[in-house]
């Protein structure tokens, strides 16, 4: 009988003696525990592990008779197979076959304007925690704050010291400044100046839009797609998503009169075809190279799309001093996309999970990198090596994450701030190695402190301390220091484990209630405001993503590709968003006001195929002295401009940002003015008119 083949969600059994670590067996077991035996045991992963002292291929699984949060190892020659899994690991699935080149089985799914249909229950949260029993055995990946590979260890000996430190290696180093984020290549004082689409290009791989997905993207069209219909197109989605309730799309190009009660309540006729606009959607591409006939990659279509957004965000935008590093969550409710996780502490928590990181100048947070968890899904070759190795593939798993997202800040001894998911002191130490100063929260998971820290030791050394109290406990780990900045607060110690830092009072203000029930307030000690101040910056960015309505629900489709380029249109337009409103020194837009305004001037764009903007600049045959080196052009005024002053030939301010006038002629109000004469509003159509009388002149 042929041996049955593992892989993610299968089941097996051994004996408990053969699985590590082995205390938490013995104690379950206590005098059955050398005869006794696990049944149901589920496999999670495979690969090489520590196990009696050397490297073997080994299992790592969850015992249901245990705590289900607890991750176990087990030699593979030790584990029998009883249930296989959905998909065999790798190594023990046949070879696969060398791929033809797909025929285009995704064209309907492109333009079908409707979601996948759901294959989890999005109901009731209630339920939530028997939908991840049953989704874990199906081999999907829950992110459920398990403990971290790296902190399975038997719990740290108090070997460490008390002690605040009096030096910091980052303010010790002359070269470090706590230096604001900027856009490379525009000044705040220059994005104060520029319309929205202007902004939100900037925020946008747009080198890649020209080169990659419009030419692919016409190898499936007749008439050829340009770069400003393609923001016409995507304007056009931007403004739907201004709405709830209207389906199917087609009703936003219904011949019927709009109504106030029912379908959409604008036309959007005068601006694409409805036969247009479909055709772009079923055309459209995110890569142009071909699919690997070697290994299959189920992240292909959109693996080009989110390096091009790191590049360019790594090429045109320099991040502050201090960032945060957390996760962001994609939506989408089948379960068989590539990569699909549950992660339920998440609003939203069926889909694809990004770890995301963006900091945060003055409440203004900029998402500057994103990372797609793969998990499963990362695609392996032939030979069981991975088809996309990193760089830092030679480090343990939450390290090597770690050093991926703040590779285009190593050397700059910037600080970044973590969540405990990312506690973990292999990668603290080897941010500091590759010159970024990290700091994480320290929490107990499970029945695991991170490794290094002797959390019940620190909690017993503030049992008598006082609310506000802190202390700084220094560990030594492998001939490496990293610090434990712990500050007493009411009913537990908050730590924080970092390799810098100064357990200096700030200026921001705590106010707590006492063991004797009084209020007081206390200064928050320089590692806990860096990081409360911090660490919901990434949440900022994924709030305004998703609320009041979020761009993925209102862009309904079956292609999950679609999905993931929504993620980073979002993402773009909430740095858009921000990167004003820091120009401005004023309160974000409400998001889904942007976006109304954004599409506009999307719809309403005049972009050259090579990324400039069409303007009319015709000088007149004859014209007085006073306007003889003046041209001809359409312009948008500047924002809180109201009226010209001819005297001063300065804008007057307004308190409106965007404050549109009547047409000198037809009495339209708007923004715009020719050149010729700033204190004279004109719209599109009387521009045109006006330069037909110029042209005229004699």
């Amino acid at each position: 009988m042929a041996k049955k083949k593992a892989g993610i969600g299968a089941l097996g059994s051994g004996k408990a003696r053969f699985f590590h670590p082995r205390q938490p067996i013995k104690d379950h077991f206590k005098s059955d525990y050398a005869k006794a035996e696990l049944h149901n045991v589920l496999i999670v992963d495979k690969g090489q592990r520590r196990i009696n002292n050397k490297q073997q291929k080994a299992y790592d699984v969850r015992i249901n008779e245990l705590d289900e949060s607890q991750i176990f190892s087990v030699v593979c020659s030790h584990l029998k197979v009883t249930q296989e899994g959905p998909t065999p690991f790798d190594d023990e699935a046949a070879a696969p076959a060398a791929r033809t080149a797909p025929t285009d089985a995704h064209a309907d799914d492109r333009a079908s304007n409707v979601n996948a249909t759901p294959s989890v229950n999005i109901q009731d949260r209630n339920t939530i925690s028997d939908d991840i029993t049953q989704l874990r055995r199906e081999g999907i990946e829950v992110d459920n704050e398990d403990v971290a590979p790296e902190n399975i260890a038997p719990p740290t000996a108090d070997t460490g010291r008390w002690e605040l430190p009096n030096t910091c290696p980052r303010k010790a180093d002359p070269n470090i400044t706590n230096s604001e984020g900027r856009w490379k290549e525009k000044s705040w004082s220059t994005i104060k100046e520029m319309d929205l689409l202007s902004v939100f290009r900037m925020c946008m791989p747009e080198d890649y839009i020209i080169k990659t997905i419009i030419p692919a993207t016409n190898k499936h069209l007749d008439e050829k797609l340009t770069l400003s219909e393609l923001y016409k197109w995507l304007g056009l989605r931007f403004y739907m998503a201004c709405y709830v309730g209207v389906s199917p799309i087609n009703q936003w190009w219904s011949k019927s009169p709009p109504s106030m009660f029912k379908g959409a309540p604008f036309r959007l006729n005068e601006y694409m075809s409805l036969n247009r606009f479909q055709a772009i959607d079923k055309a459209i591409r995110y890569t142009d190279k071909p699919p690997p006939t070697d290994f299959e990659d189920k992240f292909h279509d959109v693996r080009q799309m989110l390096e091009a957004f790191n590049d360019h965000m790594e090429a045109k935008y320099t991040p502050s001093w201090l960032s945060c590093l957390d996760e962001s969550m994609n939506s989408w409710l089948n379960k068989y996309c590539p990569g699909f996780m549950v992660v339920p502490r998440k609003p939203h928590p069926f889909g694809n999970e990004y770890h995301s990181i963006a900091d945060g100048d003055k409440g203004y947070p900029i998402m500057w990198r994103v990372k797609i968890q793969e998990g499963k899904d990362r695609p392996k070759k032939a030979d069981g090596s991975w088809a996309f190795p990193s760089e830092f593939e030679s480090y343990s798993k939450t390290a090597k994450l770690m050093l991926e997202m703040t590779k285009p800040i190593h050397g700059s001894g910037k600080s970044v701030s973590m969540d405990s998911g990312f506690c973990v002191s292999a990668g603290i130490l080897a941010m500091h190695d590759h010159g970024v100063y990290g700091q994480a929260l320290v929490k107990k998971r499970g029945r695991y402190w991170p490794k290094g820290v002797p959390g019940d030791a620190i909690d017993a050394h503030f049992a008598n301390k006082k609310v506000g109290e802190f202390d700084c406990y220094m560990q030594d780990m492998e001939g490496k220091s990293f610090k434990v900045h712990c500050h007493k607060e009411d009913g537990y110690v908050q730590k924080i484990m970092s390799t810098h830092g100064l357990m200096v009072e700030t200026s921001r203000e705590a106010w707590r209630m006492d063991k004797d029930r009084q209020w007081g307030k206390f200064q928050l000690t320089e590692p806990i405001a860096n990081h409360n101040q911090s660490k919901h910056w990434v949440d900022d960015v994924n709030n305004r993503r998703h609320a009041p309505i979020g761009l993925e629900d209102i862009w309904a489709t079956k292609w999950w590709p679609h999905r993931q380029f929504t993620f980073i249109c979002s993402v773009a337009e909430v740095n858009a968003n921000n990167s004003i409103a820091r120009a401005n020194n004023a309160p974000a837009m409400h998001q889904v006001a942007f976006r109304k305004a954004l599409a506009e001037e999307m719809i309403n764009n005049k972009i050259t195929d090579s990324g400039g903007v069409r303007s009319s600049p015709i000088r007149a045959r004859k014209r007085s002295r006073e306007s003889i080196d003046e041209g001809h052009e359409l312009q948008t005024k500047p924002h809180h401009a109201a009226s010209y002053d001819r005297t001063k030939k300065q804008w007057r301010k307004s308190k409106q940002r965007y404050l549109k006038q009547k047409c000198g002629t037809c009495k339209r109000e708007v923004r715009t003015y020719c050149t010729c004469d700033k204190s004279v509003p004109m719209c599109n159509t009387c521009y045109a008119k006006h330069l037909v009388d110029v042209n005229n002149t004699i």
